[in-house]
């Protein structure tokens, strides 16, 4: 069985985080592809995360955006709301910051956003199990989207 490319890079990165070196880490994640970036997505912790996606270009933080499940989407989404990278801005100083890390333009984030939430909005919150021959077993949950003439 062929070797997945995140089993090559995923150790080199966490190597690249502990040491700090954001300059060549962000040299690295310019050569990876972000379907293959997103597969090793799990390999790395919460705090990992949103320094690698923040380390990205914006053009390849959103492809990496797109690849990710909805669970992780959310996580990136809250996460970059409440400023989850103060303690790493403030090792690396603010003009190194402007450098390293991009700031989304707000475009970018209405649009993961709400492909967020049209991910969660497809999909039932929780699957209903009722008993056989009650009337909970006859239902079953649809979720419709209405066009703007079929809205009262």
């Amino acid at each position: 069985m062929p070797l997945h490319p995140s089993a090559l890079f995923v150790p080199e990165i966490k190597q690249l985080l502990l040491k700090k070196d954001y300059k060549e880490l962000k040299q690295d994640l310019q050569e990876i592809n972000p379907a293959d970036l997103a597969e090793g997505w799990g390999r790395f912790g919460p705090f990992e995360r949103i320094v690698l996606f923040k380390l990205l270009p914006i053009a390849r933080a959103a492809e990496l955006f797109e690849e990710l499940d909805v669970e992780q989407q959310t996580h990136l989404l809250t996460a970059l709301e409440g400023g989850a990278l103060g303690p790493v801005l403030e090792e690396v100083g603010p003009s190194a910051a402007a450098t390293l890390f991009h700031r989304l333009p707000e475009r970018t984030v209405r649009r993961m956003v709400n492909m967020v939430r049209r991910a969660q909005s497809s999909r039932p919150d929780r699957d209903w199990v009722f008993a056989p021959n009650t009337a909970g077993a006859l239902m079953h949950s649809d979720v419709l989207f209405l066009g703007f003439k079929m809205m009262v």
